[in-house]
């Protein structure tokens, strides 16, 4: 099975609303490296979107 990334969605009071989103920003860079490391997890971020092929090409109807 293939793994899948996902963020954390969080929810905390006024006060800590730096503290969380400072966390999220990070959790995402993370993710993005991640993806961005690797060959196949960015082909099946590409091909989520609909705009893409499994193999990574642009569908024909988004030229």
């Amino acid at each position: 099975m293939a793994p899948y990334f996902h963020v954390n969605n969080l929810i905390f009071s006024n006060s800590s609303s730096a503290k969380v989103m400072e966390a999220e920003a990070r959790q995402l860079r993370q993710t993005g490296k991640r993806i961005a490391a690797s060959k196949s997890a960015a082909r099946r971020l590409l091909a989520a979107t609909g705009m893409y092929t499994s193999k990574g090409e642009i569908k024909p109807r988004f030229r």
